[in-house]
């Protein structure tokens, strides 16, 4: 199976804004968002909806993922290693429409005056019992594969993981200069030792026959 579409990934402040959404899309920009439990969203049937359809009633994520919770499959999203443990979590995707004031506006103003179909994405800790531990919209395609959203949305940790490699351990964070052709250039040389640790990481030499450098604590570290 492979990767999908690529997606644009960020948290809530960003997921519940609807011109950066729009923005994103205008651009061609995939994109995979954080929500709340509180925004307001129409189930998906396959019938075209208006903005302002006024018998169907928005109702909240954490609604809607109540009546789809028994759907969940589990997936562990991040394996284990010697410095973490193994996450993993019960997720669920369902078909909506974004239906909150804001959104209705917009697309009322558009030509065709219908709310687009997005997924809906929905993580729980365990099967039952629990609050949501996760959201996210999306309007990757419909037929989105629920092992591929799962991989798009959880992928965070590793974008954080690998920026704070490169502020702490390889001196992205150690910058002192003040022109941009400077700062240009460290970041430069921190991307391009990143990548060879990642590059080695991912394809390991034989231990006999690897340097002391390719053997540093970071460059050996299991992903």
């Amino acid at each position: 199976m492979g990767p999908g579409p690529a997606a644009g990934r960020r948290d809530s402040d960003y997921g519940t804004n609807v011109a950066f959404r729009t923005g994103l899309s205008a651009r061609g920009i995939r994109w995979l968002l954080a929500v709340t439990g509180p925004t307001v969203v129409l189930p998906a049937t396959g019938t075209p909806v208006t903005a302002w359809a006024r018998r169907r009633p928005g109702i909240t994520v954490d609604q809607i993922a109540a009546d789809h919770r028994y759907r969940a499959r589990r997936f562990v999203y991040r394996a284990k290693t010697a410095d973490h443990p193994a996450r993993s979590g019960w997720f669920v995707a369902i078909p909506v429409h974004i239906a909150g004031i804001i959104e209705r506006e917009h697309i009322a103003s558009t030509a065709g005056r219908l709310l687009p179909q997005r997924t809906l994405l929905v993580q729980w800790r365990r099967k039952r019992g629990g609050n949501i531990f996760r959201s996210w919209i999306t309007d990757l395609p419909a037929d989105t594969p629920l092992a591929v959203l799962v991989r798009h949305a959880t992928s965070r940790w590793y974008i954080e993981t690998d920026y704070r490699e490169m502020e702490q351990a390889l001196g992205l964070g150690d910058y002192e200069g003040r022109t941009y052709r400077g700062f240009h250039h460290h970041v430069t040389l921190v991307s391009e030792a990143h990548l060879f640790c990642l590059e080695h990481r991912l394809n390991p030499k034989d231990g006999d026959t690897a340097s002391a450098s390719t053997r540093s604590w970071l460059c050996s570290r299991p992903r």
